[in-house]
């Protein structure tokens, strides 16, 4: 595990700035070893925490830290956990890994409360180094970074937001990673309307309540 231990060991602080209140019970997908979570709890913004993980030796670690820890593949296994149990639903960067992530969030709207939410975080699709290949006539999969080669389903803001809305979420807050455009950037995105700033955003995180 150790060419992956940083990345199933992060601490996902971006995160927190969603949860207003404390609440009872977060699940989390692809919790890792269960560092984010294990923050949450640390923090007082969760009592219970319980992950699911796919990577077999960061389960191992995460049912030692976690209050419960499930080692599922979502895209093969049945998910049997109890309906509406939770207050909150985390997916860090996960739907993009799956073949069917609408399925997922519509059985998540069925795990949550009835005042539960989601936090969901995925690459942007639209971003200008995807957009710029595409006119070179290119769709390269890379190790890691927005065209990872382990990504089955690509999504824009607009797309995730319509998957949670189809999903029987309301989308109530979003913020992006990137965008900042300084010097000549910012003034041909001012010129162009607000335009362009979509195309340097790298990721979006989407919190959305159960309608």
């Amino acid at each position: 595990m150790s060419a992956h231990a940083p990345y199933y060991n992060l601490v996902r602080t971006e995160l927190f700035s969603f949860f207003s209140e404390p609440i009872e019970t977060v699940l989390e997908f692809g919790c890792g070893s269960g560092a984010t979570l294990v923050a949450l709890r640390e923090k007082g913004l969760a009592k219970k925490a319980v992950g699911v993980e796919i990577h077999p030796p960061s389960f191992e670690r995460a049912k030692k830290v976690l209050d419960k820890a499930y080692l599922i593949d979502l895209d093969n296994d049945k998910l049997t956990l109890k309906k509406a149990s939770f207050d909150a639903i985390l997916f860090p960067d996960v739907l993009e890994h799956l073949r069917d992530p609408w399925a997922i969030l519509a059985r998540s709207h069925e795990l949550l409360k009835p005042d539960g939410f989601v936090i969901v975080s995925v690459p942007n699709i639209r971003h200008y180094t995807v957009l710029f290949a595409l006119l070179r006539g290119r769709w390269d999969y890379t190790n890691e970074g927005i065209m990872d080669k382990t990504h089955l389903r690509f999504f824009t803001k607009e797309t995730m937001s319509e998957a949670l809305s189809d999903a029987g979420f309301e989308v109530v807050e979003i913020k992006a990673n990137g965008g900042f455009l300084p010097g000549w950037k910012g003034v041909l995105n001012a010129l162009s309307g607000n335009r362009i700033r979509p195309w340097f955003e790298s990721q979006y995180i989407l919190k959305a309540r159960k309608k």
